[in-house]
């Protein structure tokens, strides 16, 4: 088998990960073995501006937390917004658990408000506009690790994820 040091770090976080034709990241990345990860922005023109980015990872607990995240969608008018996004999880025993906090968020476009997400979304929150899905409190698990990011945009070939955070728990 592989050498413990070889295994991935149980905890990870991150602020902002774009894949598609925008690609960056992970900014402001940590682990269970390198916390804190900062960042003083995360800005990408006419696409993404964040302030201060921190993210802490231990080893059975996981912090995101991104300040005026706003992302601009100009080819569909619109843009996803909020004050502050955090995310978090936290290994209980072989379980891991999660969960975002969104706070002033909301979702416009052609300059009309369509959602204005709960400061508390449950798992998986979806809002559907014209040219895009932009997903609350996004949950995943694979293969027994646990994901949980703040805000998922996905425009066509685009993803952008914001307060990301990761734990490893076996029975997830």
């Amino acid at each position: 088998g592989l050498p413990a040091s070889a295994a991935p770090p149980p905890v990870r976080s991150w602020g902002a990960l774009a894949t598609g034709p925008i690609h960056f990241g992970p900014v402001a990345y940590a682990n269970s073995f390198n916390t804190p990860g900062v960042a003083s922005n995360a800005n990408y023109t006419n696409f993404l501006t964040t302030s201060t980015i921190v993210d802490r990872a231990s080893f059975l607990t996981g912090y995101s937390l991104v300040n005026s995240p706003l992302v601009n969608l100009r080819f569909i008018l619109a843009k996803v917004q909020a004050s502050q996004i955090s995310s978090w999880c936290h290994i209980f025993g072989t379980t891991a658990i999660g969960g975002s906090y969104i706070y002033n968020g909301s979702v416009t476009q052609n300059g009309s408000t369509v959602a204005n997400p709960p400061q508390t979304p449950a798992p998986n929150t979806v809002v559907n506009i014209y040219g895009a899905t932009i997903t609350f409190n996004a949950q995943t698990v694979t293969a027994g690790k646990l994901t949980v990011t703040a805000i998922k945009v996905v425009s066509g070939p685009e993803t952008l994820n914001l307060g990301v955070t990761s734990c490893m728990g076996l029975d997830t």
